[in-house]
C-alpha cells in the first residue's frame, strides 16, 4: 500500500513537471505599447537602438505595425 502511494507521489511529479508553462506570452502585450518618436526628438545612439529593440519585439510578439503619418506632407 505505501509502495502503491509513493509510486503514484512519484508519477504525479512527474506528469506535473511535463507540463507547459501556463503564463501566457501576451503580458508583454497586455502590459506595453509602442514608443512613438517625433522628427524632433534628439537620442543617443544607445537609446534609438534600445527604442528600435523595443518596438520590433513588440512587433514580433504583438503584432505591432509600424505608425503612419497622419500629417499631410507639403
Amino acid at each position: 500500500m505505501v509502495t502503491r502511494l509513493i509510486l503514484l507521489a512519484i508519477a504525479g511529479a512527474v506528469i506535473a513537471g511535463c507540463q507547459p508553462e501556463t503564463r501566457p506570452v501576451s503580458d508583454f502585450c497586455l502590459l506595453s505599447k509602442p514608443i512613438l518618436v517625433s522628427r524632433l526628438d534628439v537620442f543617443t545612439p544607445e537609446t534609438a537602438k534600445a527604442i528600435l529593440e523595443y518596438n520590433e519585439r513588440g512587433a514580433a510578439l504583438c503584432g505591432w505595425k509600424a505608425a503612419n503619418s497622419t500629417r499631410s506632407k507639403k
